[in-house]
């Protein structure tokens, strides 16, 4: 048999004239179809099914990068195992039509020794130079007549390889084109772990702490967020906070929020530093980064009261300062009362600039400063609301930490102090100052000399002495002098005894001798006494004391008096006498009480 030149497929260039040889050879680049389109398939089948299974799963779970760079890899490591077991072996497969034909004739015992022969000598050429190989062709064709050679093909696993290769594809391609977005986020999170594509999120949050708002350093900071999408009983939502102190921001924290009856999730945290910021997340969800100042509460660090008595007892009272600490103890309750009228001047030093907000505003904000008074009530068993007072509460234009907060002592005061900045914080105690007020009490005058009313000759001398008293000063005192003419004369002021006031006097006393000779009166007329005394508030006037009343009679009535005041002596004198003898007596009667006497 002559060499032939073979074309690039290992077959002869000569072409096969007998059909049943024409079959083998379509068989065979069949059969090499096959392989190829299954193990195509297959791994279309593969990489379908891994990709949307992965990506299936993280919709739900919803992967981070990190994890699904690793099934990313899983799904690379699976392509290539594929790809080495059975792609490149099917495109390196090519079968031979005389092996096929091999095969055939253990498949059909009739065909044995006849197919792979003809095949041979057809694909040979030797069919065309040897009468035995042609014969041995025809007999071969004549064998296989009518048989399906065909058959020996199995189609089926192929095809279901491909039906479902197809169905993947078409899957995949409606699900592009009902949910683009949806499928282009699983393609990225899959097969490009390092890209920012994320699922839709299955829930919301609201945070409930405001960007650039402020609240108080030191004290618990509610850290709040409302679900408004998702089942709020079922999710878990947290916070991540860090706080900032001197422009370096710290570490995240994460922590749990507690889900409350009103549906909020709250936990508090310890505020401290300049700032915080803050975000809150569920499984799928977060929330921007709110920031948060953090600022020092307001405070009051020093309190100073300035008491000016009113100017009618500047001379007597004099003017005081008291320090009243911070306002946290108990000197803010000034122990000495105020007397009535002085003016009250407080200068409150506090920690940082904060509005003023007087009594009751406009408005309706809370006051930072309020003045109230017991009122007219006060130290009585009455009850009575304290009152809103007036003051004047003013801001020093160069320091506007340094208030003053003047009023006038009218009543028990108590002036309250809530500090609270223009962000709304309030300062951590309110600090009160209270004092009571003393009034000024009229001067009291007293005639202590004669003890009561008398009855004198006309020409008696009688010792005088008033005692007058005040609680401030004493302007005047001294005695009164009047005179009535007659039974039912009017009384007609004579002259006055005044007192020798030097300096600032709380107490006068006035002694002189009255010598009834000068006032030339008559039996039947009298002599009225009476002290007086004025202090320096005009409103009390002059205040005298009860009259004390001499009435003149004449020498026979005066004895007459004296006789009797003397007969009233004597009957006393002998009561008494009486009653001694009667309990000397039973001394000496009693053996008992007789000792005693011993």
């Amino acid at each position: 048999m002559t060499d032939q030149p073979h074309n690039p497929d290992g077959h002869l260039n000569n072409a096969p004239t007998s059909e049943t040889v024409r079959g083998v050879v379509r068989l065979a680049s069949l059969a090499r179809a096959l392989r190829v389109t299954g193990a195509v398939s297959s791994l279309v089948v593969l990489v379908v099914a891994c990709v949307a299974g992965a990506a299936a799963v993280d919709a739900v779970v919803r992967f981070p990068a990190a994890l699904r760079g690793v099934i990313l890899a899983c799904i690379a490591f699976a392509v290539v195992v594929d790809l080495r077991r059975f792609v490149l072996p099917a495109l390196r497969f090519r079968p031979q039509p005389v092996e096929l034909a091999l095969r055939i004739e253990r498949m059909r015992p009739e065909l044995a020794g006849k197919l792979a022969s003809a095949v041979e000598f057809e694909l040979s050429g030797a069919a065309r130079g040897s009468a035995l190989a042609a014969r041995a062709v025809r007999d071969a064709e004549e064998r296989s007549a009518g048989a399906a050679l065909g058959r020996v093909m199995r189609l089926k696993p192929t095809v279901l390889r491909a039906c479902a290769a197809l169905g993947c594809a078409v899957a995949v391609l409606a699900f592009a084109v009902v949910e683009p977005s949806s499928a282009s986020i699983a393609a990225r999170r899959v097969l490009a772990p390092w890209s920012d594509a994320v699922w839709p999120a299955r829930t919301a949050l609201e945070a409930l702490v405001a960007d650039g708002s402020v609240a108080a350093r030191g004290r618990p900071l509610a850290l709040r967020a409302r679900m408004t999408q998702g089942e709020a009983a079922r999710e878990r939502v947290r916070a991540e906070y860090r706080f900032t102190r001197d422009g370096a921001a710290g570490e995240w924290i994460e922590v749990a929020l507690a889900r409350q009856p009103s549906g909020v999730f709250e936990r508090f945290v310890d505020a401290e530093g300049d700032a915080v910021e803050v975000r809150f997340r569920t499984s799928d969800a977060v929330t921007d980064v709110a920031k948060v100042r953090l600022v020092a509460p307001p405070a009051v660090t020093s309190l100073r009261a300035r008491i000016e008595p009113p100017a009618y007892a500047s001379a007597s009272v004099s003017a005081r300062e008291i320090d009243l600490g911070d306002g946290g103890d108990s000197r803010g309750i000034m122990r000495d009362p105020v007397l009535e009228g002085s003016a009250v001047r407080v200068d409150i030093r506090v920690s940082r600039e904060v509005p003023v907000v007087a009594g009751a505003a406009a408005d309706g904000a809370r006051p930072s400063v309020m003045v109230t008074s017991a009122g007219a009530g006060a130290g009585t068993d009455d009850t009575v609301e304290p009152s809103a007072r007036a003051m004047d509460v003013t801001v020093d234009p160069a320091d506007p930490t340094l208030w003053t907060v003047s009023c006038e002592a009218t009543a028990p005061t108590r002036i309250s102090i809530q500090l609270v900045d223009a962000d709304g914080i309030e300062a951590d105690d309110e600090v009160v100052l209270a004092f009571d007020t003393l009034a000024d009490r009229p001067p009291t005058a007293t005639v202590a000399e004669p003890l009561q009313d008398e009855s004198v000759v006309v020409d008696a001398r009688i010792a005088m002495r008033s005692e007058s008293r005040d609680d401030l000063a004493l302007t005047k005192a001294g005695m009164e002098i009047a005179t009535r003419i007659g039974k039912d004369g009017a009384e007609s002021l004579v002259f006055e005894e005044p007192a020798a006031i030097d300096g600032v006097s709380t107490e006068q006393t006035v002694e002189r001798t009255l010598e009834l000779a000068r006032l030339k009166l008559s039996a039947g007329d009298s002599v009225v006494l009476r002290a007086y005394a004025e202090d320096a508030l005009a409103s009390h006037g002059r205040v005298r004391s009860a009259p004390r009343v001499l009435r003149i009679v004449g020498e026979e009535e005066f004895e007459r008096q004296i006789r009797g005041v003397f007969a009233g002596v004597r009957r006393d004198a002998m009561r008494v006498d009486e009653r001694q003898g009667k309990a000397r007596d039973a001394l000496e009667r009693d053996p008992a009480e007789r000792g005693l006497g011993e």
